[in-house]
C-alpha cells in the first residue's frame, strides 16, 4: 500500500547495492533516480501512488567505488491498497519496578486499527531485553471482525522472584498474516525502601517508591494559583476540592505539607499502622479551624474514606496528626 518491498539474491564479491527507480514509457532505459544504497538484500520504497507503475533496477558494487557489476533486470511494480493494520501504544511512560516488591505487574493497552477491510487474528507477544533480570511479559491476542473499527490488545509486564536491579525494554510484537507491528516500553528495576520524597506527577505529589515514609516537602506549600503561590495547584486527583481564589497566604488557612510514615519505621505495607501529619496554617487563634483527613486505597479511581477530624488547637503553623491501618492497594493516597 503506497510502497514496494524489493529483494534480490546475493552477488558474489559485492559489498553494497545501489537501488534506482524510474517512471514512464521508457521504463528503465532513462530517467533513473538513485534511491539509496544498502549492504543487505532488501529495500523498501515508500510514499508512492497506488495504481501507478514504477520500475526498478539494482546495481551491485565492489570494494572499489569504480567497480560495478551488471545491473539487474528491470522490475515493474504497481503499488496497490492491501488490507493492513496499525498498532498504537500511546502510553510510553517508563515502567518502574521495585526489586523489594515481588511479584508485581503492570499492564499496557494498545489500540489495533484495521484498514482496507483487514480481518483476522492478530497474535500479540512481548519480549524483554536480556539486560532485564527477572521480568516476564505476556501478550493478549485479538481478532478483527468484518466492519470492526478498532480493537484493544493488552500486554502484561511482571517482575518475578529472582529479579535484580537493571534496566532495559520490552518489545510488543503484533503479527497478522505477513504484517508485523512493534512497539517498545522502557523498564527499570530499582530498589526502594526507607524515607521517600515526593515528586509532582499525575496531578499531585507522589512517592514513586515504597518506603517507610512519604514527604510532600515543599510541593503543597502555598495557597492557590496567585495566593502563595502553590506549586502545581490545585494538587488534586479528579475534579473535586478545587482551590478558591480568596484569602491571604499565611494569614488565612492553608495546607502546606503532608508527611506519611509507618510508626514502626519499617517500610509501609498492608496492615501497617500509619501516621499522617498535616502541616497547616490556622487563621487567627485557630479556635474555629480543624482538618478533615481521608484516605483511598486506589489513587487512580479514588473512593475517599474518612479517617477523622483534628482541631487546629491554635493559630499559625500547626502539625495535626491522625493514624489508620494501611489497606491493600498498589497506589494509595491521603488528603
Amino acid at each position: 500500500n503506497m510502497g514496494v518491498q524489493l529483494s534480490w539474491t546475493t552477488v558474489s564479491n559485492s559489498v553494497e547495492y545501489e537501488v534506482l527507480r524510474s517512471e514512464g514509457v521508457m521504463q528503465c532505459s532513462q530517467g533513473k533516480v538513485l534511491l539509496g544504497k544498502t549492504t543487505g538484500n532488501t529495500f523498501e520504497d515508500s510514499g508512492l501512488q497506488n495504481g501507478r507503475e514504477y520500475y526498478y533496477i539494482v546495481v551491485p558494487k565492489g570494494v572499489n567505488d569504480a567497480c560495478y557489476g551488471p545491473s539487474s533486470d528491470c522490475a515493474a511494480v504497481v503499488p496497490s491498497a492491501q488490507p493492513y493494520f496499525t498498532v498504537d501504544c500511546s502510553d510510553s511512560s517508563v515502567i518502574d519496578f521495585d526489586v523489594n516488591r515481588v511479584p508485581a505487574s503492570v499492564s499496557r493497552q494498545c489500540v489495533v486499527t484495521p484498514y482496507d477491510g483487514w480481518t483476522g487474528s492478530i497474535s500479540v507477544e512481548c519480549n524483554p531485553t536480556s539486560t532485564l533480570m527477572g521480568i516476564q511479559c505476556e501478550g493478549e491476542s485479538v481478532f478483527i471482525k468484518a466492519g470492526q473499527s478498532t480493537a484493544t490488545c493488552t500486554i502484561t509486564i511482571s517482575i518475578v522472584s529472582g529479579a535484580e536491579m537493571s534496566e532495559g525494554s520490552v518489545t510488543m510484537v503484533a503479527r497478522g498474516r505477513s504484517i508485523e507491528r512493534t512497539s517498545s516500553f522502557d523498564v527499570t528495576i530499582t530498589k526502594g525502601g526507607g524515607p521517600q520524597q515526593a515528586i509532582f506527577e499525575g496531578g499531585s505529589p507522589i512517592c514513586k517508591k515504597h518506603g517507610s515514609s512519604c514527604d510532600s516537602v515543599s510541593l503543597l506549600d502555598g495557597r492557590g494559583l496567585n495566593l502563595g503561590p502553590e506549586p502545581n495547584q490545585p494538587n488534586i486527583r479528579g475534579n473535586d476540592c478545587i482551590d478558591g481564589s480568596s484569602g491571604t497566604y499565611h494569614e488565612d488557612e492553608s495546607l502546606d505539607k503532608i508527611f506519611v510514615r509507618s510508626l514502626d519505621d519499617k517500610d509501609m505495607t498492608e496492615g501497617s499502622l500509619i501516621e499522617v501529619t498535616a502541616t497547616v496554617w490556622a487563621w487567627n487563634y485557630g479556635d474555629t479551624d480543624s482538618a478533615d483527613f481521608y484516605y483511598t486505597s486506589d489513587a487512580l479511581n479514588p473512593e475517599w474514606l474518612y479517617i477523622g477530624t483534628v482541631p487546629a488547637g491554635g493559630g499559625g503553623a500547626r502539625e495535626l496528626k491522625v493514624q489508620y491501618i494501611l489497606p491493600e492497594g498498589e497506589l494509595q493516597a491521603v488528603r
